[in-house]
């Protein structure tokens, strides 16, 4: 657990909220991986950022000229120093 915590911290800019916990399922034991909701923009691997976009059910990397028009607004101060 404290593995994939570290890696999310350090490939997600700015760092999520997510909730990482121990579920039992049948017989095995797994780990339950819950990021929360919201409206910001992420950037993973922030020295390659890549932005993704949901597409319904699927998520999509974006252009970067797919961004502002996708969101409708220039990213926040936190992802706009990377690119």
């Amino acid at each position: 657990m404290l593995a994939i915590g570290s890696m999310i911290r350090d490939s997600i800019v700015p760092e999520p909220f997510f909730d990482l916990r121990e579920a039992t399922v049948g017989d095995k034991t797994v780990l339950l991986l819950e990021v929360h909701a919201g409206r910001r923009w992420f950037v993973l691997s922030p020295r390659a950022p890549e932005f993704y976009v949901r597409r319904g059910a699927s998520t999509v990397r974006a252009r970067l000229g797919e961004i502002g028009a996708g969101f409708g607004h220039p990213p926040d101060d936190a992802v706009a120093d990377l690119i």
